[in-house]
């Protein structure tokens, strides 16, 4: 009808969430449209070189936020008491479904090595998912299961990121990760695998740390690092925050995807 195709990819075209034997498909598709949106650069590369998508027709827009209320200070201590987390403890939190994609395993593993350093640390697994048994198993065998906190699907995140003091996403692969994003909104600093578009999001050294995926080590040191350098840590917050205000807003994803869809 000579209408302008316009399409939104993610990253579950090549990360599993479908049978790889629909690419052929999927390059058909691609064949018949005018304009793919991507949040990063790094998956535009992806529909380039593996679904064979002309570079011109594609078009990088990041994913936008809004920038939450932070829970006051005063009302931190209220907060850890509801969650059985001692007054003076230092939090450190993963938002992600329990999958394996996410690693949850990997900041399990390392956390031995930061309670060596940082005694009072807890940490929170907020999300639900398949390998709740697993990981609760790994956490006893190595025997920190006193200071992992399986906190399930949750309503109130923003809540519950009002009370970390590092957020950690130590994922295998992740296109645009949103919880990511909304750690460094809310303020809190942040510890990430270095994969697929993170880069795009923390620039390391900058607004956050970023360590090899499966490096369990580098992954203790650096949520050591982001649990005792008080300074550091607020220099981090605030270039996340000018971060995004520069580059991950609301109001430039929907003005640069209103540019996108009118000259289409």
């Amino acid at each position: 009808a000579g209408i302008p195709r316009v399409i939104r990819m993610s990253g579950t075209v090549f990360e599993g969430l479908y049978p790889a034997v629909l690419r052929p498909l999927d390059r058909f598709l691609l064949s018949w449209t005018d304009i793919v949106i991507t949040p990063t650069h790094y998956l535009k590369s992806r529909f380039v070189h593996q679904l064979h998508t002309p570079s011109r027709k594609l078009k990088v827009i990041p994913h936008g936020i809004g920038f939450p209320s932070p829970v006051k200070k005063s009302r931190r201590r209220g907060l850890k008491q509801e969650l059985g987390l001692p007054p003076a403890s230092r939090v450190g939190g993963i938002v992600a479904n329990l999958i394996p994609v996410k690693d949850h395993a990997g900041l399990i593993r390392s956390a031995p090595s930061i309670l060596e350093s940082v005694p009072d640390a807890y940490f929170m697994l907020v999300g639900d998912g398949p390998l709740k048994d697993e990981l609760n198993h790994l956490s006893t065998e190595l025997g920190v299961e006193d200071r992992i906190r399986f906190m399930g699907y949750r309503s109130d995140v923003g809540r519950l990121l009002g009370v970390m003091d590092v957020g950690v996403l130590c994922s295998r692969m992740e296109m645009f990760p949103m919880a990511l994003l909304e750690m460094m909104a809310a303020e809190v600093p942040v510890v990430a695998s270095r994969v697929g578009g993170i880069p795009e999001l923390v620039e390391d050294g900058v607004s956050g740390l970023l360590v090899e995926s499966g490096d369990t080590a580098a992954l203790a040191g650096a949520v050591i690092r982001m649990l005792s350098a008080g300074e550091e840590v607020r220099a981090f917050v605030k270039a996340a925050k000018a971060a995004i205000g520069d580059k991950f807003t609301m109001e430039g994803m929907i003005r640069n995807t209103e540019d996108v869809l009118l000259s289409s």
